[in-house]
């Protein structure tokens, strides 16, 4: 029943004399603020099922008691490369590479047995064309009398990333076969990657240069102002020169330095080549 613009249900209790229906004594209540209530709730599941239907990272919903894929997003679909009821007839495990599989296995097992397990997660996965993508897992448990049920998951693709990685530890492995000493340090001269040569020259291991600032570190002492060689840098992109440093023992060293600017995806950083000449000053 509709009136003023408020929504309202009514009821009545039949009221009888003598055995005859006499009259009815109607009851109203007002649910108008129920019903908003309920349309907005309805409202805010169709835009919460719209941001995960049409979100742009994988997300999806399984079920840990028979370990399937219950729910998929459509970037699950297109990452995967599977249509939406193949995955459902699948299990997570089925789109994990071997080794994966097994760690996602022993995760579920574990967490039946009531052990906690970490929300975040690694994975390899394997997709229907053959391809090899990581990603990051992040995972939301519900749980049912108190017992695991379903968990969310929301997937983040990292192949990129990944490949950045490993493709820069090569880079690394190979820097480190050089006897040179090799520092990758940043503009503001913040060190990110010190070599084996630079340890075996300076006297001071990665875990000991690694974001320090390496003028400090070495007590640098340049062949002309700092700022001028920033400035030649800047403009040219390298610059070379005899620099004094000292190392962790005290000695001073003379060394013929080269610095080249390099960019990458985080930024310009300074690769500063050194080839030590003489000892002492």
């Amino acid at each position: 029943m509709h009136g003023g613009g408020r929504t309202c249900i009514r009821d009545f209790l039949p009221l009888y004399i003598e055995g005859k229906l006499s009259s009815r004594l109607w009851h109203h209540m007002d649910i108008t603020d129920l019903k908003k209530a309920e349309e907005a709730l309805r409202l805010s599941e169709e835009k919460a099922n719209a941001l995960v239907k049409y979100a742009p990272t994988g997300i999806y919903e399984i079920d840990y008691r028979n370990p399937k894929f219950k729910n998929v997003n459509d970037a699950m679909c297109k990452i995967l490369g599977y249509t939406r009821e193949e995955l459902l007839a699948m299990s997570p495990a089925d789109v994990l590479d071997a080794d994966s599989g097994l760690r996602f296995k022993e995760r579920v097992m574990n967490l039946l047995a009531g052990k906690k397990i970490d929300d975040t997660v690694e994975f390899k996965v394997k997709t229907k064309d053959g391809r090899t993508i990581y990603t990051v897992l992040n995972v939301m448990f519900t749980y049912k009398d108190g017992k695991p049920d379903n968990a969310v998951v929301i997937a983040h693709d990292v192949t990129e990333r990944k490949k950045a990685m490993e493709a820069l530890q090569r880079q690394a492995a190979l820097i480190d076969l050089s006897p040179d000493a090799i520092i990758v340090k940043e503009l503001g001269d913040t060190i990110t990657f010190w070599s084996e040569g630079a340890e075996k020259l300076y006297g001071y291991s990665k875990a000991e240069a690694i974001d320090r600032n390496a003028s400090v570190l070495l007590s640098a002492k340049y062949p002309e102002p700092l700022k001028n060689i920033m400035t030649h840098l800047a403009k040219n992109g390298r610059w070379s020169g005899d620099v004094i440093h000292q190392t962790k023992i005290g000695t001073e060293v003379v060394v013929q330095s080269w610095w080249l600017i390099k960019k990458d995806e985080l930024g310009k950083r300074e690769i500063f080549r050194v080839k030590h000449g003489r000892y002492g000053t």
